[in-house]
């Protein structure tokens, strides 16, 4: 299990996906977080085997082996995933998603409710194509979804992710911190 495939969506893109755990049995589709791809499951395969669950786990369009689309929106993924279960003969799902794959999970269960029977969100957040949740990143979100946006389609799919190397991948901030000064209260001196 784990092993990398794809298959050819309407538009000519592809989309890569994984299966994980059990053979055969009832199907959970996993919506990755933001800055990953379907591999973000992988440490799940043999929990997901032993409970008798398939993850089926792809990435979305840009990461991974997906081909990108451009201009695509949150809800876009839905066509995709229902391009993918066409694919594989597979009727119903639950949708799993965290962190970003939270929102991606809910546009599953929005717009395919014939295929979708459950849907679990943990720790999500709101799509950042809308310009006031992307506003409301901290710092450190903000310049690793710029990095992620302008990088997508360099990224391999076996690209190993990890916090440091993104981190490390940042260009150095051009200002230094400084220290404040405070001067001491007439109280206190």
């Amino acid at each position: 299990m784990g092993s990398e495939q794809q298959v050819a969506v309407a538009d000519g893109r592809v989309l890569g996906y994984r299966w994980y755990g059990a053979a055969t049995g009832p199907v959970v589709l996993n919506c990755h977080g933001g800055l990953v791809n379907g591999l973000d499951v992988a440490p799940f395969d043999a929990a997901a085997g032993e409970l008798g669950v398939r993850l089926l786990s792809p990435d979305r369009p840009g990461l991974g082996s997906s081909t990108a689309a451009p201009g695509r929106t949150t809800g876009d993924w839905a066509t995709d995933v229902r391009a993918l279960l066409d694919a594989l003969q597979i009727q119903r799902v639950a949708v799993l998603g965290w962190s970003m794959g939270g929102q991606y999970a809910l546009a599953c269960a929005a717009r395919l409710p014939d295929r979708v029977t459950r849907t679990a969100v943990v720790a999500g957040c709101r799509p950042l194509d809308d310009a006031g949740a992307f506003g409301e990143l901290n710092s450190m979100d903000h310049r690793l979804t710029l990095l992620a946006r302008r990088l997508e389609w360099r990224l391999p799919s076996s690209y190993s992710w990890s916090p440091k190397r993104a981190v490390a991948m940042l260009p150095r901030p051009r200002w230094r911190p400084t220290r404040k000064r405070t001067r001491p209260r007439a109280d206190e001196a």
